[in-house]
C-alpha cells in the first residue's frame, strides 16, 4: 500500500510516488487508465485536497498528470497546499479541540484520573 510521509492513495495515482521509475509506462494508454483510476478515488470520496508531511496536495504533485487528469481533479475541488492551507488549519484545529474536548470533560479527569481507572502519581 501506498501511504508514504502521509501521502494517500489518490497521491499514487497522481504519479506522486517517489520510489517509481518516472520513465516507466507513459503513453496515452497509460493516461486514459490513471484518470479512470483518479475517478475512481474521487468516486469513492478521495480528499482532494489532503495535505501530505511534505506539505503537498495531490495537485502540487500532478503535474506530470495528462490535462483531463488535472483538469477531474480541479472539478473536484483540487487545489495547491498553498490555497487549501486556510481550510486545512481550520479542521486540524477544530479536530484538536474536538480531541481536547472530548479527551478532558473535566479538570478532575485530566489531572486525577479517568474512567479506565488511570491516575497521576509522583
Amino acid at each position: 500500500s501506498f501511504v508514504r510521509k502521509g501521502q494517500t492513495p489518490l497521491f499514487a495515482a497522481a504519479g506522486a510516488d517517489p520510489s517509481r521509475n518516472a520513465s516507466t509506462g507513459r503513453g496515452q494508454g497509460r493516461g486514459d487508465h490513471q484518470r479512470d483510476l483518479v475517478a475512481l478515488l474521487l468516486t469513492a470520496r478521495a480528499d482532494v485536497n489532503h495535505a501530505s508531511a511534505e506539505m503537498k496536495t495531490v495537485l502540487d504533485c500532478a503535474t506530470d498528470l495528462p490535462d483531463s487528469s488535472r483538469g477531474l481533479l480541479i472539478e473536484h475541488g483540487a487545489k495547491t497546499f498553498a490555497d487549501a492551507a486556510p481550510e486545512l488549519e481550520r479542521t486540524a484545529n477544530a479536530r484538536i479541540a474536538l480531541f481536547i474536548a472530548n479527551g478532558f470533560a473535566s479538570e478532575q479527569q485530566a489531572f486525577v484520573g479517568g474512567d479506565a481507572g488511570t491516575r497521576l502519581s509522583a
